[in-house]
């Protein structure tokens, strides 16, 4: 009997270790990646040093002048690039996820195709993401007050009402979307990877390329990954800025 208790004894001991193990690994943040680069804060002066770019509203920065690790906002920055990507930061822009409009006053941005027909940025982080408990737009009408979200975003229906941020129904996650500019259109649009939204923006944006229609016809949402968007739209860019014949 008593070694009986002894071993389950040893047994508790042996799973709270593991357990705390466990949580340990889990809460160590992910180590911030610092790399060469340069920036332009509002003064329009370039600086250089390692850069880590942390979320849309936060730039840290080392410099050889001093140990002490700079952060910025995007309110201060102009543009940046950190090793070979190139930055920018975007001002008063709105942003569609799941049909809800977060308005950023200001976020940086990741630069994907700088020239050509198109501007295409990327806009990578933790975004709060809007569920509807019984998937009808109609949830949302009616509901009064602004909320501020992340970066001092200021969100909204799609349809024009307002989202009380407070209903719970609002959820952070790690997001990846792109924003769009087309010639004639003035306002960036949001392609929200893995959407019917995104597959119908991206067949309206190369509607006049047979070759790429053809391509996205049939695209599913399931299939309209980051890497098929960006693959599409610089294939349309390219062929765009080189004048191929479209057949």
């Amino acid at each position: 009997m008593k070694r009986s208790k002894l071993f389950e004894t040893a047994g508790r001991t042996l799973l709270i270790t593991v357990l705390a193990v466990s949580a340990a690994a889990a809460a160590k943040p992910t180590p911030r990646v610092f790399r060469v680069g340069h920036y332009r804060l509002a003064d329009g002066i370039v600086r250089t040093g390692q850069l880590c770019l942390v979320s849309d509203n936060e730039l840290l920065v080392k410099s050889a002048d001093t140990a002490r690790i700079k952060k910025y906002a995007a309110v201060e920055v102009k543009n940046f690039v950190v090793a070979t990507d190139s930055f920018v930061v975007l001002r008063n822009i709105d942003v569609v996820v799941n049909e809800v409009v977060s308005r950023y006053p200001s976020a940086m941005v990741q630069v994907c195709r700088p020239a050509g027909r198109l501007e295409l940025y990327q806009l990578r982080g933790p975004m709060e993401v809007y569920g509807s408990t019984n998937g009808s737009k109609t949830a949302l009408w009616g509901v009064s007050g602004l909320r501020n979200g992340l970066a001092g975003a200021v969100v909204g229906a799609a349809t024009g009402a307002m989202l009380d941020k407070n209903s719970g129904q609002f959820k952070e996650q790690e997001m990846t979307v792109f924003l769009l500019r087309r010639p004639g259109t003035p306002a960036l649009q949001t392609l929200q990877p893995e959407t019917r939204s995104a597959c119908d923006l991206l067949r309206a944006t190369v509607a006049d390329d047979a070759a790429l229609s053809a391509s996205v016809r049939y695209l599913s949402a399931s299939s309209c990954t980051p890497e098929t968007i960006l693959n599409v739209l610089t294939q349309y860019a390219a062929r765009a800025t080189t004048n191929l014949p479209k057949p």
